[in-house]
Parts: structure tokens; C-alpha cells; sequence
């Protein structure tokens, strides 16, 4: 697409100097007002090419979101917005459930072991995420 873009715009530019220079011609020629209109065409020519330009590649770039605009710039994609988890409060909603808490009625000791594995796991995400944040 780039390649294509590039290709149009050679074209553009390509026929406003023949534009310009036949406007150069005409103007040595003695018809000054021809010339005068020739080289206001060339001067619009010249601003439609750019506005279309950039109209066609920059507002898409513009519009990309910061994931697509980060991977664009060759940084890392990946951003941690959040803060590290409170387990405290993970501890509190799960004690808020029925089932963990029937769990924990029912067999406190294996409760107990998979609560500590919960909250581990968590954490151990957490961290990987904040490594991957910090990548290059």
C-alpha cells in the first residue's frame, strides 16, 4: 500500500512540473494571462496533492490506537495499568462466595493450601506482567 501511495504521489508531482513548465512556455510566448492562470492551477495542483497525501497516510496513522502507534514507534506494546493486586481483599471476595466458602467449612486444611496457591499464582502473574511491561 505504501509502495502504491508513493507511486501516486510521484505521478502527481510529475505532472504538476509538466503543468509548471508548460505554464513557463506559454508565459514566453506573450500570453501572460495564460500563464498567470497556469501557474495558479499548478499552485492548487500542488496543495490538492498534499491535503490528499496528507489526508491518505497521515490521518490512518493519526487514527491508529496506542497499541498499533507503540508498535509503530518500535516500543514496547505492552502497558501495566494496574496497580499491584491487594490478596487481602482477593482473601475477602472469595470468603463473599459460597462455594469458597463452603469450601473452606468443609475441608479448612486443602482450602487453606489452595488459597495460598491462589494467592501465589496471582502474584507470580503479576510479576510477569510487570516484566513484560518493562521490555524492550
Amino acid at each position: 500500500m505504501l509502495k502504491e501511495l508513493k507511486n501516486q504521489l510521484l505521478v502527481s508531482c510529475i505532472a504538476a512540473v509538466a503543468l509548471l513548465l508548460i505554464g513557463v512556455w506559454v508565459g514566453l510566448h506573450g500570453v501572460a494571462w495564460l500563464s498567470a492562470a497556469l501557474s495558479i492551477i499548478v499552485c492548487l495542483y500542488l496543495i490538492g496533492v498534499n491535503l490528499w497525501f496528507s489526508s491518505r497516510v497521515s490521518e490512518p496513522i493519526a487514527k491508529l490506537s496506542d497499541h498499533a502507534r507503540r508498535i509503530a514507534e518500535g516500543k514496547n506494546p505492552f502497558q501495566l495499568d494496574s496497580k499491584e493486586p491487594d490478596t487481602d481483599k482477593l482473601m475477602d471476595f472469595l470468603m463473599g462466595e459460597n462455594r469458597f466458602a463452603a469450601l473452606k467449612n468443609n475441608f479448612p486444611e486443602r482450602a487453606d493450601a489452595l488459597y495460598a496457591k491462589e494467592i501465589a499464582d496471582v502474584k507470580a502473574r503479576y510479576a510477569k506482567y510487570k516484566r513484560m511491561a518493562e521490555e524492550n
